[in-house]
């Protein structure tokens, strides 16, 4: 596995490279209130079904956006921080980017 860190000072994080990680994924992230995924439509359609199948969660909230350019908005993140809100998360609560593109930027 390919691990890079990504040094923002008190921002910084990680980002693992590796095939197979859907499959082993909550061993990697290790534990938590809730997630919350955010992805996009052309993902989730690859890969959404394996994360949901081998999450052994009860408080998994996915959030999957439109593929494209227009979708990296200001209207965007507020509807993602309003569906966080009504799924209840809160600072013990993660969330994973899953893919790049507008779920990345």
């Amino acid at each position: 596995m390919e691990i890079l860190h990504i040094d923002l000072g008190s921002h910084s994080y990680t980002i693992h490279i590796d095939s197979g990680l859907l499959t082993n994924l909550p061993s990697y992230l290790g534990s938590a209130e809730a997630w919350v995924v955010i992805t996009d439509e052309v993902v989730d359609g690859l890969y959404g079904q394996e994360l949901v199948e081998n999450w052994n969660h009860n408080r998994v909230h996915k959030i999957v956006l439109p593929a494209g350019e227009e979708t990296k908005n200001l209207q965007t993140v507020e509807e993602i921080l309003r569906k966080m809100l009504n799924f209840g998360v809160t600072r013990r609560s993660r969330v994973l980017a899953l893919g790049g593109g507008v779920v990345g930027d």
